[in-house]
């Protein structure tokens, strides 16, 4: 299941900026990039595995391709069609 913004306001109980600011703190990265960190570590599961790529996109959460390649490459310096060239 896909998690959001949402999800963590909800668990930490807690206003959308008072969330922010205290993720920020502790973790050092924004609830954004902590969830879209997540997402492409589950697509690096999913990859080996998966033979469409489309379908890890969206398996991991991502509305589109391109995002969910952009993503990929952008956070793991690769694309995901090499990354599976080189795990495999």
């Amino acid at each position: 299941q896909p998690l959001t913004i949402k999800d963590l306001i909800e668990v930490a109980r807690c206003s959308k900026t008072k969330l922010f600011n205290r993720f920020k703190e502790e973790m050092g990265l924004t609830p954004v990039q902590f969830i879209m960190n997540e997402r492409i570590k589950y697509a690096e599961k999913l990859i080996p595995h998966t033979p469409m790529l489309q379908s890890v996109a969206f398996q991991s959460g991502f509305n589109t391709y391109e995002h969910f390649y952009s993503s990929f490459k952008k956070l793991r310096g690769e694309s995901p069609r090499s990354y599976r060239q080189r795990v495999a």
